[in-house]
């Protein structure tokens, strides 16, 4: 048998269209990167944060659309599934590595065990083989997406918690920023970092260009919502 045959056989199925997936996932980020816009960054920005739970309490007067009041500015995710993700790491290193990296250990696994039950009792049927390789890649894929981390780190969360940010002034550099239009600000940590964020706007229609000094009222995932920055909290900088 040729390796082109074993590959295709039934018994491989889940772990052909595992490395098929994989394959059309970088093709479209590689186009994505081309057409000017991140596939990776897109995804992430409709992923919830799996940080600790944040709320806003400052001591101003800030003035919040209905959209953005004290309720919706709580961040909690105690669900189930949410842990399933934090437990894999999700949001320490973007989403579609993390998926990349379980759909190659995925097939990597279960191409291994296939070639060596084919030598000792035949092929696995695929109903039991694709499971039993995916519980397998998911602690692999936990390991793997640690290591990641501290290689390809995430831009707001690589040196404190991204909800401390949550209450600090920080300054728009790539704009202009909108509800509807991410940007980037700039905002220093209690330890002196420098840290880009993906921003946009609180509030429809409000507007801030380049150089805006703006407040950071909530996160939602790996994007923050800002408003303008109070005068009482800018003359104190």
């Amino acid at each position: 048998m040729t390796t082109i045959d074993f590959l295709f056989m039934d018994q491989n199925g889940p772990f052909l269209v595992a490395m098929a997936v994989t394959l059309m996932i970088a093709v479209l980020e590689l186009l994505g990167l081309v057409l000017g816009f991140g596939l990776s960054d897109l995804i992430d920005d409709l992923l919830p944060d799996f940080g600790p739970e944040v709320e806003l309490d400052l001591d101003v007067d800030v003035d919040l659309d209905a959209d953005v009041d004290a309720e919706a500015m709580d961040v909690t995710h105690t669900n189930i599934f949410g842990q399933a993700l934090g437990w894999l790491n999700v949001g320490r290193v973007p989403f579609l590595v993390l998926l990349i990296t379980f759909l190659t250990s995925f097939a990597v696994i279960g191409l291994v065990a296939q070639s060596i039950a084919a030598t000792v009792i035949g092929l696995i049927p695929a109903i039991i083989a694709g499971p039993g390789a995916a519980a397998a890649a998911l602690p692999v894929t936990r390991q793997a997406s640690r290591l990641l981390a501290r290689i390809v780190p995430r831009e707001e969360t690589y040196a404190v918690s991204e909800g401390l940010f949550v209450g600090e002034i920080a300054k728009v550099t790539m704009g202009p920023v909108e509800s509807a239009n991410p940007g980037k600000a700039k905002v220093t940590d209690a330890h002196g970092n420098i840290h880009f964020l993906r921003v946009r706007s609180a509030k429809p229609g409000e507007r801030f260009e380049p150089g805006s000094e703006v407040l950071l009222v909530r996160h939602d995932g790996p994007v923050f919502e800002v408003i303008a920055a109070p005068d009482s909290l800018t003359r104190a900088l």
